[in-house]
């Protein structure tokens, strides 16, 4: 009886892909996050679309950036529109439904329902991400089982949780844009690839950073390079054209966000060297000079690449805690491709540890029990009046040592994954390195561990803790 016990609970943990329950409980917890957490950011771009699409209807349209910057208007906002009008295009379009029923009943909608709204359709684009990253294990040879596995973990990784389901924030259409383009690009459709790519560039210019090396490994003529490039532009430049001079303050926030780029800098002979894009121009050289063997080891060396670029970036850039869910489908994917994938699992665990300890430090009071407070939860039951709590920077200062341990926490797995998981003819060093050995690895433990520890764990119990604490 107790043999027999215990073989099912391995082939409970053992299981092939998840089943159904596990895709109602997923459901079941990104609609509860939806309602339960909002950030200010959303609620900002909310307004920002609302507007623009109050300034197209009235024949101010190029006028939309300056006049977002004035602030002659009641909407809130503290930061002006300062992304590609695109952006906020898609965004209008999404709300322009909600905008013709209001004008036609002259309704005024609800700063929380407009949040909500705008907040849908970030949370519809990760769940597309999570999809691409389910096609993508696909064609990275990933057995069916393992890639819907691939999918569940992106979709329930603290990261995505965090960034779409609970801040609401962009960065997933840019990242959809980049796994859509990713697709085309295993298809070797490299003008597909460029045009999407440039969808991604115009969310987020991050994307840059993947297209240039991407399409170094795949086309090494020059004139060929500079033609995908020239067609990766299709959206940014004519839109930046179009607002030259009229773009309200975007332009210094890009400058301000690009200098960070060369925050991370070692003395050199003549000047300062930022690391991250001396590192990155070893990184594309490399794209160049290697000619992979076969089509497997192409879309390995791709999935690296994405992984390498990112981990660096984070690495040595000062980020935003959403930015760093464009990191996530590459150390899925890699992991799911790796032999060994229980420490890479436990590893990302302890990333998220790191990178939510740094972000208490960092943003103190911004990622919180405030966000449970400014939710459609948080109207339900008033709790944007009530009284304040410490925040958790405070718990997390008064352990020894605690900034240098969450760096450390949040530093080395990322290093891991550029030294350990580099795709060699033998296999991944890490692989190399176990010398056969064998880590069972239980996907379903993974993606629900990952899940408790560090999206429980860490973030929404301590909010919890916090909000019962200011009752």
């Amino acid at each position: 009886m107790h043999s027999k016990l215990n073989k099912k609970k391995s082939a409970f943990w053992c299981a092939d892909a998840p089943c159904k329950a596990e895709y109602i409980a997923a459901g079941v917890i990104l609609v509860l996050l939806f309602f339960m957490f909002n950030h200010d950011d959303i609620l900002e771009t909310a307004n920002h679309t609302w507007l623009l699409l109050e300034d197209t209807f009235s024949g101010n349209f190029m006028d939309y950036y300056t006049r977002t910057l004035a602030h002659e208007n009641s909407l809130y906002y503290v930061n002006a529109a300062h992304y590609n009008i695109l952006v906020y295009a898609l965004f209008a379009v999404w709300t322009l439904p909600l905008y013709i029923i209001c004008k036609l009943f002259a309704l005024t909608p609800a700063p929380l329902l407009l949040t909500l709204w705008c907040k849908a359709l970030c949370c519809a684009f990760a769940v597309g991400c999570a999809w691409f990253t389910y096609r993508l294990a696909k064609k990275l040879g990933i057995s069916d089982g393992n890639s819907k596995w691939a999918g569940m973990l992106f979709l329930l990784s603290p990261f995505t949780l965090f960034a779409a389901f609970c801040m609401g924030q962009y960065d997933s259409l840019c990242l959809f844009f980049t796994l859509l383009a990713l697709l085309f690009y295993f298809e070797k459709r490299y003008t597909a690839f460029a045009f999407v790519m440039g969808a991604a560039v115009v969310c987020k210019f991050f994307a840059l950073f993947l297209l240039i090396p991407l399409l170094m490994l795949a086309q090494k003529r020059v004139l060929h390079l500079l033609k995908y490039l020239i067609i990766s532009m299709w959206a940014y430049i004519p839109t930046a054209l179009l607002f030259l001079h009229r773009d309200g303050d975007m332009g210094v926030f890009n400058k301000i966000i690009a200098e960070r780029l060369f925050t991370s800098s070692i003395d050199g002979g003549a000047a300062q060297i930022p690391i991250f894009l001396v590192l990155y121009c070893v990184i594309c050289a490399v794209c160049y000079f290697y000619h992979p063997v076969d089509e497997k080891a192409a879309m390995s060396a791709a999935m690296y690449v994405c992984l390498c670029v990112y981990s660096a970036l984070f690495l040595l850039v000062l980020w935003h805690p959403q930015w760093l869910i464009l990191l996530v489908p590459f150390m899925v994917l890699t992991t799911m491709k790796a032999e060994n994938k229980l420490p890479w699992w436990i590893a990302d665990a302890v990333f998220f540890a790191g990178f939510a300890l740094i972000s208490y430090a960092i943003f103190e009071g911004q990622l919180e029990v405030n966000m449970i407070k400014s939710s459609a939860i948080g109207a339900l039951f008033s709790l944007s009046g009530s009284e304040g709590s410490q925040t958790l920077a405070f718990y997390f200062n008064l352990l020894p040592f605690s900034q240098s341990i969450a760096a450390v926490l949040f530093a080395a797995p990322l290093v891991m994954n550029i030294a350990l998981k580099i795709p060699l003819a033998k296999g991944i060093p890490a692989d190399t390195l176990a010398n056969k050995a064998y880590f069972a690895p239980s996907a379903r433990a993974a993606v629900w561990g990952i899940f408790a520890f560090g999206f429980l764990a860490i973030f929404f119990i301590p909010c919890i803790f916090q909000l019962i604490k200011c009752l």
